[in-house]
């Protein structure tokens, strides 16, 4: 199987079949393998793709994709497929993209989370972390409401229960519709509001909430600033889940990969670091130009989107007590130096004529919204969704709470999700994001070699190694803070009959800037500011053959800007 639509959702069967699919159809570009085992012995794929004619892709230097980090954003899934679709497919007919793959290595890791997201996509749950079990759920003293099932419909929506001191009422305009109670409101029918579900342990009273059925889900598992409070993702210890450590692990043994996104729902957002500092962390670490590259960059994705670019600390986070510890955003950057960007794919009420999701005030839910913008949003879902993305308010007996009504949005296809027809028209967005950013990369090259005869047998070779990419070789100040960044090499190999006279054989070149170091706004940038080109290096030899013809080899080694060879003969 390795034709793909981009109109349904694929679960985990058909993801596999796909990227096999599509190394058997593309063997001299894409090639797939596991990096390791979920909980559930699910396998987690990753699809490399590169030319590989020009050269193994862990010589190249190398941009990751991934998505479904969460279990119900499923989307994230196909924006990963989709951008491996095209590479692919166009390889050989855009020029941008052959080109690419030419110089350039993808690692495309398109299901982060099999075991959560086949939850999600095969039952009614919505809410499913990792997939992993929680001991605390599973304890006999657990007590609380819990999502269920209750009318059979395949889906977990509301419950809604006649009590004057509930906080809520229909609408005049639309019956389905909740809006607020006013402070001053008496004398009509109010409802108290619930998950659909079960109560462990209830006795009557006081509905609590139980402890979430399952934990995991991975981006609040990563060290970077890790803490146990975070609402169920956070792990036993950073690191915990089998599929955070395999992709760490991963990463440690492909030093070429030098750029990273993720894909996430939903919000319609470009998102940088940090998820847990303020911005006032980048001027404190005197890091000012890694934030300027970052949102130069970011600019791409959000004209592409036309969604703005923000850090989730900024702008994301309400109760700043409670800032996402532990994500890979924050971890890839601050512990590796890495570029690394999050999407949030999906917005649901910009589709439905709001402004975006900055300018509405950083507002997720229909719960913040008010009377006429839930009828707005209701009358968008019934014109896309046909009806099937809201369940009629209908009698139902509870077991344990009597006579309750059950409805609501559905909201794994209208909130969380597209619905499946609008979901190519949401990765076209923003799916070739990854792959424009992957050409900013440092990409070094022997843009000159020369070999020059100055008498008795005796050559001058001189090479020019430079930097034809956007970002420098070390990628971000961040990187050379923490001693990670590695110095451009090169070397001579001498051929048959050929001596070394002068030069070293071995030459570290230190770090070539890139044209991010000369942007607009950056503090270093000043047109007339008479700034050394740092972009090259020129390195010379002496060489003698002793017969002809001779030969030498001169080749350049970046980690992060791949490598380079020139031969050159001696007539």
């Amino acid at each position: 199987m390795s034709e793909i639509s981009f109109d349904q959702y694929h679960d985990f069967h058909e993801v596999t079949e796909i990227l096999k699919g599509w190394a058997i159809n593309y063997p001299d570009l894409a090639t797939m393998i596991t990096i390791g085992k979920t909980p559930k012995g699910n396998d987690l794929w990753v699809l490399t793709i590169t030319n590989k004619e020009t050269g193994p892709a862990d010589e190249k230097p190398g941009f990751w994709i991934d998505g479904n980090t969460h279990a119900g954003e499923i989307t994230g899934t196909e924006a990963c497929l989709k951008a491996a679709w095209h590479l692919l497919t166009q390889h050989g007919e855009d020029p941008f993209i052959t080109e690419l793959l030419k110089e350039k290595a993808f690692y495309v890791m398109p299901r982060v989370n099999p075991d959560g997201s086949e939850i999600y996509l095969t039952q009614p749950y919505s809410r499913v972390g990792g997939g992993i079990s929680n001991p605390d759920f599973e304890d006999e003293f657990a007590e609380g409401l819990y999502p269920e099932d209750l009318n059979g419909d395949g889906y977990i929506t509301m419950m809604r229960i006649q009590d004057p001191n509930g906080d809520w009422k229909a609408s005049e305009k639309d019956k389905r519709v909740l809006v607020k109670r006013k402070p001053e409101e008496t004398g009509g029918v109010y409802y108290k509001v619930y998950r659909e579900g079960m109560i462990k342990n209830y006795t009557g009273g006081e509905v609590k909430m139980a402890p979430s059925r399952w934990i995991g889900g991975s981006n609040r598992n990563y060290p970077a600033g890790w803490s146990p409070i975070q609402s169920g993702q956070a792990g036993l210890y950073p690191l915990f889940e089998p599929e955070v450590r395999a992709m760490a692990d991963f990463f440690w043994e492909h030093k070429n990969i030098g750029g990273l996104l993720t894909y996430h729902t939903y919000s319609g957002i470009v998102m940088r670091p940090y998820a847990l500092w303020s911005d006032k962390h980048w001027e404190e670490k005197g890091l000012e130009k890694d934030l300027a590259v970052y949102n130069s960059l970011g600019e791409i994705g959000a004209e592409m989107s036309g969604w703005p670019i923000l850090s989730p600390y900024e702008e994301m986070t309400l109760n700043k007590k409670g800032a996402r510890a532990g994500c890979s955003m924050d971890w890839w950057y601050d512990h590796f130096g890495l570029l690394m960007y999050g999407i949030e794919i999906w917005d649901m009420p910009t589709r439905a004529g709001f402004k975006d999701f900055h300018e509405r005030g950083m507002r997720f839910v229909m719960g913040d919204l008010s009377e006429e913008e839930s009828l707005k949003l209701m009358a968008w879902i019934d014109k896309e969704t046909g009806g099937e993305g809201f369940a009629d308010w209908t009698p139902h007996e509870h077991p344990q709470l009597g006579a309750v009504e059950i409805g609501g949005m559905r909201t794994k296809y209208t909130m969380q999700n597209p619905p499946p027809h609008l979901l190519d028209s949401a990765l076209d967005k923003i799916f070739m994001f990854p792959i424009r950013l992957a050409a900013m990369l440092p990409q070094v090259k022997i843009t000159k070699a020369e070999a020059t005869a100055i008498g008795e047998g005796l050559y001058k070779i001189k090479a020019e190694v430079s930097n034809l990419g956007f970002l420098a070789t070390n990628l971000t100040e961040q990187r050379k803070k923490i001693k990670l960044d590695k110095p451009v090499r090169v070397k001579i190999e001498l051929g048959d009959g050929v001596e070394l006279i002068g030069g070293k054989e071995r030459s570290s070149l230190g770090n070539l800037e890139g044209r991010s170091d000369r942007l607009p706004g950056h503090p270093s940038y000043s047109v007339s500011s008479g700034r050394a080109e740092g972009s090259k290096r020129t390195v010379e030899w002496t060489v003698k053959a002793k017969k002809a013809p001779g030969k030498v080899v001169i080749s350049s080694y970046s980690l992060k800007g791949g490598r380079d060879r020139k031969e050159l003969e001696l007539a």
